[in-house]
């Protein structure tokens, strides 16, 4: 399988709208740092799932320290949120977009 192969099917599905304030979401297989950098530069924001194993992502903290219901969170400098949110399982999103101020620091049932 080619390397980056999700990316750029995103990229090239997305060129028409670019600079036009669109928000995208993707699943694991297509969303990474790399391709959330470059639509933040052409006003398209997008949020999804990422596989844990994904290059370029922090480190967090790991399933056995994080409760259940708790989330770790890594904001870059160039503004990606990266979460890790831990249920039953771990769940690791990328986002360039949300405001991590805005999230609670536990959510309740």
């Amino acid at each position: 399988m080619p390397r980056n192969l999700g990316a750029r099917v995103v990229k090239q599905l997305c060129r028409d709208l670019e600079n036009k304030v669109y928000h995208v979401f993707f699943d694991n297989y297509f969303n990474c740092v790399h391709l959330l950098e470059d639509h933040k530069q052409s006003q398209i924001y997008g949020y999804g799932t990422v596989n844990s194993t994904r290059r370029n992502k922090p480190t967090f903290l790991t399933d056995k320290q994080m409760k259940r219901r708790n989330f770790n969170y890594f904001v870059s400098d160039s503004g990606l949120l990266a979460v890790k949110w831990k249920d039953k399982k771990s769940v690791h999103l990328l986002s360039n977009y949300h405001n991590p101020q805005h999230w609670p620091s536990e959510q309740k049932k």
